[in-house]
């Protein structure tokens, strides 16, 4: 009997784990009364390392499922906006640039929402991402409002 050897070798220097220091991650939830009934918003922040963030935000989604529609998520989550929408599968309600805060050129910062459930709130396109002096990363202001995302005209209207 000869010996096993993995079939893929961990992908640090010469085929060994590399740890990197990372902090604790959790995710803070809340279900809230609206007028129009309860929703759910959630804030995190995910790893820095690619591909244990999107893990993160799998588990993130996977959590908030089971608490009351609409359901959004809010947070520095480390990844591009075009990965965060796949990976979660939630609709970003803006795409603008959050990272570095003197000047962004890259959106890690995210207003996610459920596209199940999420039908009566849309994002109203304005979004802000005003200066602040204790960040490297912009903050990210999305104006919402109830009711499904604005209707934009079509050939049938003209």
């Amino acid at each position: 009997m000869g010996e096993a050897s993995p079939a893929h070798k961990p992908p640090g220097p010469g085929g060994r784990f590399l740890w990197l220091r990372d902090e604790p991650r959790v995710m803070l939830a809340a279900v809230v009364e609206g007028p129009d009934g309860p929703f759910t918003v959630a804030t995190t922040h995910l790893s820095f390392v690619p591909a244990w963030n999107a893990a993160q935000l799998r588990l993130v989604v996977r959590a908030l499922r089971r608490l009351p529609s609409p359901r959004l998520l809010l947070g520095d989550l480390n990844m591009p906006a075009r990965v965060a929408a796949l990976v979660s599968g939630w609709r970003p309600l803006a795409r603008v640039p959050t990272f570095p805060a003197w000047q962004p050129r890259v959106q890690l910062d995210h207003v996610l929402l459920d596209r199940r459930g999420g039908a009566r709130w849309s994002g109203e396109g304005t979004a802000e991402t005003p200066r602040v002096p204790f960040s490297d990363h912009r903050p990210l202001v999305v104006e919402m409002s109830a009711g499904p995302p604005p209707r934009r005209p079509g050939l049938s209207d003209y």
